[in-house]
C-alpha cells in the first residue's frame, strides 16, 4: 500500500512496507559502527538531531531514523555547534516539488533544502540507482543537515 506524504515542500508517494523491510535488513547504521570522535558524538545527541514532525513522517513512511544510510561531519560553527549532513532512503517516488540541489556550474552546486527548524532542513530527490537493501526497490533519497552540540565526553578536535 502507497502511503503518500508531504516532506517539506515534496508531495512522495513511499511504499512504507517495503521500507520497513529493507530497514530492518540493517543491523546498525554506519554512525554506530564507526570509531571516529564525530560519529560516537552524533550518535550520543541523535536523539535531538531530528524535529519531532520529521520523526513521525519517518515512521509513517517506514525508515528507521536511527538507522541513517550515511552521516559526515561538515565542520563547527562559531556558536560551539557542529555541523552534520546525512541522509536516509525510502521506496518510492516523488510526485512533486522544488529540485534539493541547485547546479551553479560543471563542478558546483548547492542546497536547495527546505529549513524546518533553526538548526535542522531537509531535502528530498530521486535517485535512479541504490544500493542494498533499496537495490531493487525505486528510491527516493532524504537528505539532511542538522546543527548539533558536542557532548560525546572526547575533546572537540579543531579540525572538521
Amino acid at each position: 500500500m502507497k502511503t503518500k506524504i508531504a516532506i517539506g515542500p515534496w508531495l512522495v508517494s513511499a511504499d512504507a512496507e517495503a521500507t520497513r523491510l529493507a530497514y530492518r535488513r540493517i543491523e546498525r547504521s554506519p554512525a554506530d559502527e564507526c570509531v571516529c570522535d564525530y560519529c560516537k558524538n552524533f550518535v550520543a545527541v541523535r536523539n535531538e538531531a531530528y524535529p519531532p514532525e520529521v520523526i513521525a513522517s519517518f515512521d509513517l513512511v517506514g525508515i528507521d531514523w536511527r538507522k541513517e544510510l550515511e552521516i559526515l561531519h561538515c565542520g563547527d560553527l562559531p556558536s560551539g555547534l557542529h555541523v552534520y549532513e546525512g541522509l536516509f532512503q525510502l521506496a518510492g517516488h516523488i510526485e512533486s516539488g522544488p529540485d534539493s540541489w541547485i547546479i551553479l556550474g560543471q563542478t558546483s552546486k548547492q542546497t536547495n533544502f527546505y529549513r524546518l527548524t533553526s538548526r535542522f532542513e531537509i531535502g528530498v530527490l530521486q535517485i535512479e540507482k541504490a544500493s542494498s537493501p533499496f537495490s531493487e526497490l525505486p528510491v527516493v533519497q532524504v537528505e539532511f543537515s542538522v546543527e548539533l552540540p558536542w557532548r560525546c565526553g572526547a575533546p572537540e578536535s579543531d579540525e572538521a
